[in-house]
């Protein structure tokens, strides 16, 4: 992929733009232009999360005689809406009736907010701001995954008193005994206004997960997403996929243990129905057992590759020809011998690669490979801090197969499973047989291993109704969606990206 970048500055207004996959963009007719005020921690802060869904990004001055035509979302402090004139607030009701988004962010304790000319009537702003607690609505502009979600808050901000019906809540925030709304949405023509009352947060180096995922930064986070999401056009009635991901299988198969695999299966379905397991599979294991095959087959299970040929590290490998001939071989006797069908999707063993190796399976015709979240240390230290550990895949470059991230069950705390369902990426659990006790023979260090677990995983599954999905559907799925799991590079020499630099979005 190529990235360009193209920064211009004017004598009265300031002006970024930052092109992500142009040719890419123009091609589906998907580019995307931002106005915000400059120097404001409200144009930093949309533009990290338009920069996370891949949008480029124009920030420009109200002072401006013209604004540019954005083509999806307006986005600009409360203070500086409050005091547009008529001809501007005709020109932006125009541009939303068209369509587009307007996003407006920050508050005043006491004021009034008039609606004119988007509608009738207006709100006012209450004079006590020390919230102590959030509840999501169940609206259609809110992500499927915290709809009716709730928490505790520290946060000082105003809410919505006397508004007007045609608002529609979408946070509340609770003062005392009293719950009124910190983030609202109304209909204009076939646009949406969005007021976002929660200060802007300031300069903020963090990853966009890890704050989705913080109860006490959420709700201060979540408007510029909406606002993103709602201008991208994202549906958010569709649940995240998700996966488990079983390693080593067949591999180290206990023959007795067929009992504790069909106790592991049905308790995994009861907490979670319909969710799917994919076990990795390492070619040259052929001797299988067929009461054990029978086992998976009564369940929505699958199979991936684990490895071309044999469990071992691939950086290892000297003749990878001939293990890619052979493994290919032997999937193909497997395939002939037990009726199993195996994904087009590797779990590499150790999760050990090298760029060569990534690009090679891209060309064997594997849609994805997966590994740990953090596994690639190297790959998200060359994202803007805001973008690490926040996409669904490991960013590399067209020319390597994606490496999307899946979860330790440790890692996925509840916040954690929040951010993710609701940045819409596929929830990808994994472990290894002896992790979940599927093992007869246990190790002197295996205490408290048990398959339960996965629990809380699997019950966040079922409560959230994320869709169970093979590695194979994910995959398909997130190349689909572009732009939810790619993002550009701040600098990677050895992927082919040219640098994309940080401050074209700062």
């Amino acid at each position: 992929m190529t990235i360009s970048v193209n920064t211009h500055y004017r004598e009265n207004d300031w002006f970024a733009s930052g092109e992500r996959g142009v040719s890419e963009l123009n091609r589906t007719g998907d580019s995307y232009r931002i106005v915000a005020e400059p120097g404001e921690p409200l144009a930093r802060l949309i533009g990290q999360f338009a920069q996370l869904r891949g949008m480029s990004n124009r920030r420009c001055s109200s002072e401006t005689s013209s604004w540019p035509e954005p083509e999806r979302l307006i986005a600009m402090n409360a203070q500086v809406f409050a005091g547009l004139g008529i001809a501007k607030r005709n020109e932006l009701k125009s541009q939303v009736e068209a369509g587009r988004t307007l996003y407006i962010r920050g508050s005043k304790p006491g004021a009034t907010c008039k609606l004119d000319p988007f509608g009738p009537g207006s709100f006012e702003l209450s004079t006590t701001t020390n919230a102590s607690s959030y509840r999501f609505t169940n609206d259609i502009l809110v992500p499927n995954a915290i709809r009716n979600e709730a928490g505790s808050l520290s946060l000082e901000t105003p809410g919505a008193q006397r508004y007007h019906p045609m608002l529609r809540p979408l946070l509340y925030a609770r003062y005392s005994n009293d719950e009124r709304p910190i983030i609202m949405a109304m209909q204009c023509g076939a646009g949406t206004i969005l007021f976002d009352l929660t200060p802007c947060p300031p300069a903020i180096n963090e990853p966009i997960l890890h704050r989705l995922a913080d109860p006490s930064k959420r709700a201060a986070n979540i408007g510029a997403l909406i606002a993103v999401d709602t201008a991208r056009g994202r549906d958010n009635t569709i649940a995240s996929a998700f996966d488990l991901v079983m390693d080593d299988r067949p591999a180290n198969f206990d023959y007795f243990g067929i009992g504790r695999l069909q106790n592991f299966l049905d308790h995994a379905n009861s907490l979670s129905p319909g969710v799917h397991i994919d076990f990795a599979w390492t070619p040259n294991q052929t001797h299988i057992s067929r009461r054990y095959l029978s086992v998976l087959q009564t369940f929505n299970t699958g199979f991936v590759w684990h490895g071309f040929l044999r469990h071992v590290d691939h950086n290892q490998i000297e003749d990878l020809d001939g293990e890619i001939a052979a493994g290919r071989a032997l999937v193909n006797t497997l395939t002939k011998k037990y009726g199993v069908v195996f994904q087009n999707v590797m779990v590499f063993p150790y999760e050990a690669t090298n760029t060569n190796i990534l690009a090679r399976a891209g060309r064997e015709g594997f849609l994805a490979t997966m590994e740990r979240a953090d596994s690639r240390p190297d790959l998200d230290d060359a994202l803007p801090i805001h973008l690490s550990y926040s996409t669904a895949a490991h960013t590399l470059g067209d020319e390597y197969v994606p490496i999307i991230r899946r979860y330790a069950p440790a890692m996925l705390s509840r916040g954690v499973m929040l951010a993710i369902a609701t940045l819409g990426y596929p929830l990808i659990a994994t472990a290894h047989p002896r992790d979940a006790a599927l093992r007869r023979f246990k190790y002197l260090n295996s205490n408290g291993v048990s398959f339960r677990l996965f629990d809380h995983v699997f019950a966040f599954a079922g409560e959230k109704k994320l869709r169970p999905l093979s590695l194979e559907q994910i995959a398909v799925e997130l190349q689909q969606n572009n732009n939810l799991w790619k993002a550009p590079l701040n600098s990677n020499e050895s992927s082919g990206v040219s640098a994309f630099p940080l401050s074209a979005y700062l």
